[in-house]
């Protein structure tokens, strides 16, 4: 079975997190990017709200040939409890059939968006087989 982490990461916490974890796990990894990074001010401000409200912003998608994994780890900040909006889009491009754990990186160590990622995973035809959220 092979594995693929892909990540969004703002600041480069989750960054880090990811690369020391598709180590520990033989995993192949891929950046989720955005078309155009926002400034501090519009990534916290205007992020957080788009976050809550779970809108989506434009990304460069990964090139992934899926039909080479069986299972995907899926990494990001949390935003004002949720999932940021750049991991958001990434999520409208998940094929189905995956078998799908996430990891939130939280400064609090808490989140409040794993029914709203089960459901847009389950959307997609996918699995989500594990979520946790980590303190970062």
């Amino acid at each position: 079975m092979k594995t693929l982490l892909v990540y969004y990461s703002y600041t480069g916490h989750t960054k880090k997190l990811a690369v020391e974890t598709a180590d520990r796990e033989s995993a192949d990894l891929a950046e989720i990017a955005q078309e155009k990074a926002p400034d501090k001010l519009t990534a916290y401000a205007a992020g957080c709200v788009d976050a809550v409200r779970g809108k989506a912003w434009p990304i460069k998608t990964p090139p992934i040939d899926w039909k080479e994994y069986d299972r995907a780890i899926l990494m990001a900040p949390v935003w004002a409890g949720n999932a940021p909006p750049p991991f958001r889009a990434f999520l409208d491009t998940l094929p189905g059939g995956k078998a799908v754990s996430v990891t939130m990186v939280a400064a609090s160590g808490k989140a409040s968006c794993e029914d709203k990622l089960r459901t847009l995973i389950r959307q997609r035809g996918s699995t989500l087989t594990d979520f946790k959220v980590v303190k970062g």
